[in-house]
């Protein structure tokens, strides 16, 4: 456990003392201040921010400093923060080029250029993401699949969406080790 003096502004603000522990994911860590929790991950570019995000300094015991990001779930996939490995989709030509550039310094980013503006495209998820873990998953390897069952199939109740899903991954060899709901954070 890490005593630590945060400096950041937003919901951490002020230099209050708080506990930064690691989160039962490899890589992400809780910030516990009053009754909130916050999710953190180590920052690996520090002193940049990405999208506006809140980011903390934090001294630990032996005096090193450590940038945080702090993870808003109405505002992130906080299922692909956890794996730590996110495939950023983008069409603009514009934003595709930042969005590469981006990556460049963030190993744990893979830019697609794509439309994902057509869910059609995406009614096959399992199946894409099958066929690109077999050229891209190290044996091993984690993956994060996320589902918004409203578009990938109208007619049925969510939970027989996650089902079929998760049927379709193991014919595949692919077995998921974790199904997080992402309600109340899920949005339309």
């Amino acid at each position: 456990m890490l005593r630590s003096v945060i400096r950041g502004s937003g919901r951490t603000e002020g230099g209050n003392e708080g506990i930064v522990t690691p989160h039962r994911h490899a890589g992400v860590f809780m910030i516990a201040k009053g009754r909130d929790c916050t999710i953190l991950t180590k920052n690996l570019v520090p002193g940049k921010a990405l999208y506006n995000e809140e980011r903390l300094s934090v001294q630990n015991e032996d005096g090193t400093e450590v940038e945080y990001r702090v993870w808003d779930p109405f505002r992130s996939d906080l299922a692909a923060a956890v794996e730590g490995c996110v495939y950023a989709i983008e069409i603009s030509e514009k934003s595709g080029r930042e969005l590469v550039n981006m990556a460049k310094t963030r190993p744990n980013v893979i830019p697609v250029i794509e439309d994902a503006r057509n869910p059609a495209k995406y009614k096959m998820l399992a199946m894409i993401l099958a066929l690109n873990a077999s050229f891209f998953l190290k044996t091993r390897g984690h993956f994060s699949l996320i589902i918004n069952a409203d578009i990938h199939h109208l007619t049925m109740q969510p939970e027989e969406v996650y089902s079929n899903e998760r049927k379709k991954l193991l014919e595949d060899e692919l077995r998921p080790s974790e199904q997080v709901t992402l309600e109340p954070y899920a949005y339309a």
